[in-house]
């Protein structure tokens, strides 16, 4: 006879802070029964707050060192959950990046007034934002020993700033998507969506330290849709054209498929 699925209750909660408590009570207890199940279901949870963060600094800031508690915890449904959480951040961040442009703020007057709204009411918008990107640099900078997760959070790092990039600048976002594409780190996925969304978005062309890197990579890849994805992203920017991309392409299989 089979054995029938465990159930493991969980509370939804109607407001933020009660959920951000009981994930970082679940995170710093290891010994707790169904923790990871607990973390996981907690993580998908804040999806369900997505208005209310993008309307509040305040619950955002609160959510951000949530995640830090979580970064720091080790054992099971950890890493699951900071990954649903990283997401529910990505929506955050599209959501306020929507608002703002409906609004018709655009990256010319975010040079100028620094992501400030001349409406009250979307200003709170802005703020969460800059929080969102502060926590993405800090994604960079973070380091401990046997972080399973380093490549994967820093992979969520990349998208968010490819959403907040609709309205301002980040070359050096751009040069830390080109290393993790030149090492071919587990963010490279990542940092190849950060180049695609960003890119698209300006008139500039890819210098040649970028467009090697990116070549290099589609190459080296063990990964077709990498590899396709990579040489896109230089297709979109003019710095090759469809006929050189699929030459490249057909040599990658020769190479990795024998011909396939």
């Amino acid at each position: 006879m089979s054995r029938k699925p465990k159930i493991v209750l969980f509370h939804h909660r109607k407001t933020l802070a009660p959920l951000m408590a009981d994930i970082r009570r679940y995170a710093s207890d290891p010994t707790l029964p169904d923790r990871d199940m607990l973390l996981i279901q907690s993580g998908m949870h804040v999806s369900q707050f997505i208005e209310e963060l993008m309307n509040d600094a305040a619950q955002t800031a609160l959510l951000l060192e949530t995640l830090r508690v979580l970064r720091e915890s080790t054992g099971p449904g950890t890493s699951s959950a900071e990954e649903e959480i990283m997401r529910q951040l990505h929506s955050v961040a599209l959501s306020c990046i929507h608002w703002l442009e409906d609004d018709g703020m655009t990256r010319e007057t975010c040079r100028t007034t620094e992501l400030q709204s001349s409406d009250s009411g979307l200003q709170p918008l802005c703020d969460v934002l800059k929080l969102l990107v502060a926590y993405s640099h800090e994604c960079f900078e973070y380091c401990r020993p046997r972080d399973s997760f380093a490549g994967q959070r820093r992979s969520e790092a990349f998208e968010i700033f490819g959403v907040v990039g609709a309205l301002l600048d980040f070359p050096d976002v751009v040069e830390l998507a080109r290393k993790a594409i030149k090492k071919g780190r587990a963010d490279a996925r990542g940092a190849m969506i950060f180049l695609d969304e960003y890119l698209k978005m300006r008139d500039e062309p890819i210098n040649d330290d970028l467009e090697n890197a990116l070549l290099t990579f589609a190459k080296r890849t063990r990964s077709c849709s990498l590899a396709v994805g990579a040489l896109k992203i230089l297709v979109d920017a003019g710095s090759i054209s469809d006929f050189e991309a699929c030459e490249r392409i057909d040599a990658w299989k020769t190479a990795h498929w024998g011909g396939r």
